[in-house]
């Protein structure tokens, strides 16, 4: 009883949430009574299968119904990519795709945005170009690109057993499992018009994609992003500062959210940590 007396109330969390957000009216039922559908699929086991899953009004190819519930509490339930955009057609740039959950998110939101998404991953690029093409997306082209500070082919490391894994990353220290070569690009050669919106999850390369939009000068061209940053992804090294000092440098303000467990505090620890970016162009927002 005490069981399922803990599973009403993390439903009863959710839906509060949902309907406290400022998500669309039209959304949140639709939202919630998803979150339902997916929680009643179990097992919620990791697998190497293909699988298809509804998901609100699109059919999803996933390899795991476990990663699948994952990424829909975080983006759908959580609203971790949420934004208001000025505009009912939007242009979005998703670096770091992987099967295309972020994506379905955006388009959910903004039927008529133009999507542009990169996700270096073979499997999970495959599932992502599945599902832009099943569940017919216009206005959204996917590419197999990493994103980083100079055009080359470079080395991309991986989890042979998680063929869509979310910690996949150009940076050893993330993922040292395998490796192959990928074709990395410049993202400011992509921000060709004004960005309403970029979100930046790209497993430690954050900081370089951010230098060469400042040194390209198309960092003035976003007006809104949402970065993972992994702090410690290489243990001792605290750089965060700097990277909020060159986003406040160019005119962003921010919002910032990351955990730090108790047993961290205690041992003086510099364990890797995900922080949540949310950075917005002041002068823009002070003329609205």
């Amino acid at each position: 009883m005490g069981q399922l007396s803990r599973y009403g109330e993390l439903l009863a969390a959710r839906l509060n949430g949902i309907v406290g957000s400022p998500l669309p009216s039209r959304l949140k039922w639709r939202i919630f009574r998803t979150y339902l559908g997916l929680l009643g699929r179990r097992p919620l086991t990791r697998g190497t299968g293909v699988l298809h899953v509804p998901v609100l009004d699109y059919r999803v190819a996933t390899y795991s119904l476990w990663y699948l519930q994952y990424l829909y509490e975080e983006i759908f339930i959580f609203l971790r990519y949420l934004f208001r955009a000025e505009r009912d057609d939007p242009y979005i740039i998703d670096c770091g795709s992987n099967i295309g959950m972020s994506i379905l998110f955006f388009k959910t939101l903004y039927p008529e945005a133009t999507v542009v998404g990169f996700e270096p991953a073979e499997h999970a690029y495959s599932l992502l170009e599945e599902n832009v093409a099943a569940n017919e997306l216009d206005g959204v082209s996917v590419n197999r690109l990493a994103v980083g500070r100079e055009e080359a082919e470079v080395d991309f490391y991986l989890d042979p057993d998680n063929p869509a894994s979310l910690v996949m990353s150009t940076v050893p220290m993330r993922m040292g499992k395998e490796r192959c070569k990928v074709r990395q690009v410049q993202l400011s050669k992509y921000v060709n018009r004004e960005v309403d919106f970029l979100k930046l999850d790209v497993e430690g390369a954050e900081s370089a994609v951010l230098e060469e939009l400042i040194e390209s000068g198309r960092i003035a061209a976003i007006d809104q992003m949402v970065v993972e940053y992994h702090h410690h992804i290489e243990r001792g090294e605290d750089e965060f500062g700097a990277f909020l000092r060159q986003l406040e440098a160019r005119g962003f303000g921010y919002q910032i959210a990351g955990v730090c467990p108790p047993a961290v505090q205690q041992e003086r620890g510099h364990d890797f940590q995900d922080v949540h970016i949310y950075a917005y162009r002041k002068s823009r927002s002070a003329s609205r």
